[in-house]
């Protein structure tokens, strides 16, 4: 049986998905894993949220931190990073279902279309979030941040079904009450979903019941914001990060500036990504969008909003963390990732649905697709060696488990000899930071979540 490019892209994109996802069976516990893990072991969910919501984070009590904490509580170590990594999948698709539905593209998707769509965004969208995936995908408790996206994505789809003049009032209050919860989870993408409604809004402006629609689902993702950003637990999490805040107005811009940099610096690959991605599956599926760059008899200003929209909803998840930037870390910028690499290929397909009978892009179909297999062979290759560096890990963690298990409730200092590499693959990032050698340094979390876990006195590392 003669086997096409086209037919292999396919079958490597499969196992590309598949690889990804086994990077699950390849992680291991880490820092505030073993935290949580150990007060989940005497504490109740709902007990134990409670208690963090009003001593630590407000966002305990959103969905998404139930799922989390649930997951560590009642799931094994692998699994719960497998279902991390499904979302992550999940998330890419829904990405393009977002994408499809902002060109109008009315097509239906075969078996093997959808997976050619995500295997390229998957991987292409994996290696776009290599500064911070360690943190928001590999790891029990970073998870969160990907389920956060996840109902983020949800509610975005859910919008667009909702905003439609033949929504049933029973879905309207659903999507309320929906729209709260996802309001408690995380202010940095709370705040992009509001933008988004301010600009559907302005787009909307002329029908009434859109925008009385708008304004009652911005109220609910308003108090769902404020239960969990003026919690208890609130107030002293950002008194830990600074006293006071600015009085200089000025200041704010410096920081919006700093944290943009910062943040595109982080993005420079996604950018790549985002734009190869936009091309390899325009060119694979011929998309045809139902309008042009241009709307008709919409306003140049309405046009303008409904084609930036989604870049200023990207910068506008800096807009909270431009009042406390020690909280500014590579984890924060998912969201701010996230609509831009949506905002690139938006633009990029528009670009290409706009020129396609200048560029004529199926005399370059094959070149494109063996490009992709080379990208997709590749990325096998590298997930091999990831695996084997994995492996070599799991295998020190699980002695050095079995070791500190031996030693539990004594006041003595424990020793445990760091492996160390001159490598990490990126998405073992966050657990580059080992044990120090000073027993009694405070500020480092990784030795004092291993004796709180272990019951331990002291650990030191060497």
């Amino acid at each position: 049986m003669k086997i096409n490019l086209s037919t292999t892209v396919r079958i490597f994109g499969f196992f590309s998905i598949l690889s990804i996802l086994g990077i699950s069976f390849f992680t291991w516990m880490w820092c505030d894993d073993f935290w949580y893990g150990k007060a989940l072991q005497t504490k109740g969910l709902y007990e134990y949220m409670c208690y963090l919501y009003n001593t630590w984070d407000g966002r305990f009590l959103a969905i998404s931190s139930m799922i989390q904490l649930g997951a560590i509580k009642y799931l094994h170590h692998n699994l719960i990073i497998l279902i991390w990594s499904l979302l992550f999948v999940l998330n890419c698709c829904i990405i393009f279902k977002i994408i499809v539905e902002e060109l109008n593209c009315e097509i239906k998707f075969r078996l093997s279309d959808i997976i050619l769509i995500a295997s390229i965004l998957t991987t292409c969208i994996f290696y776009s979030f290599y500064k911070h995936i360690s943190e928001t995908v590999f790891w029990e408790t970073g998870g969160v941040y990907t389920v956060a996206g996840f109902f983020g994505l949800l509610w975005i789809l859910f919008f667009r079904r909702i905003i439609k003049d033949n929504s049933k009032l029973s879905m309207i209050i659903i999507y309320a009450f929906f729209s709260m919860l996802v309001g408690m989870q995380t202010q940095n993408l709370t705040i992009c979903l509001l933008t988004l409604l301010f600009f559907e809004g302005l787009i909307n402006s002329h029908n009434n019941r859109k925008v009385i629609l708008i304004c009652v689902v911005f109220v609910c993702l308003i108090i769902g914001v404020s239960i969990s950003s003026f919690s208890p637990g609130s107030r002293f999490r950002i008194s830990g990060y600074a006293h006071s805040f600015e009085t200089n107005p000025y200041k704010y811009f410096e920081f919006f500036y700093q944290i943009s940099k910062y943040f595109l610096k982080a993005s420079r690959v996604l950018i790549v990504f985002s734009i190869f991605s936009a091309i390899s599956i325009f060119t694979n599926l011929d998309l045809k969008i139902a309008h042009q760059m241009n709307y008709n008899g919409e306003s140049k200003f309405k046009w303008f909003l409904n084609s930036s929209k989604w870049l200023f909803v990207a910068f506008s998840s800096i807009l909270t963390l431009i009042l406390v930037p020690e909280a500014a870390s590579l984890r924060t910028s998912l969201y701010f990732m996230i609509f831009l690499f949506l905002f690139i290929m938006l633009i990029t397909f528009k670009f290409l649905d706009k020129f396609k009978k200048r560029i004529d892009l199926k005399r370059y179909l094959k070149l494109i697709n063996i490009c992709l297999v080379i990208f997709l062979v590749s990325h096998l290759g590298y997930m091999l060696y990831c695996y084997k560096i994995g492996e070599e890990y799991q295998s020190f963690m699980r002695k050095t488990n079995a070791y500190l298990l031996t030693q539990t409730h004594t006041n003595d200092t424990i020793t445990i000899k760091n492996k160390s590499l001159s490598h990490y693959p990126f998405m073992y990032n966050i657990k580059k930071n080992w044990l120090t050698e000073d027993p009694n340094n405070e500020i480092n979390y990784v030795n004092r979540e291993w004796e709180y876990y272990y019951d331990i006195g002291l650990i030191r590392g060497e």
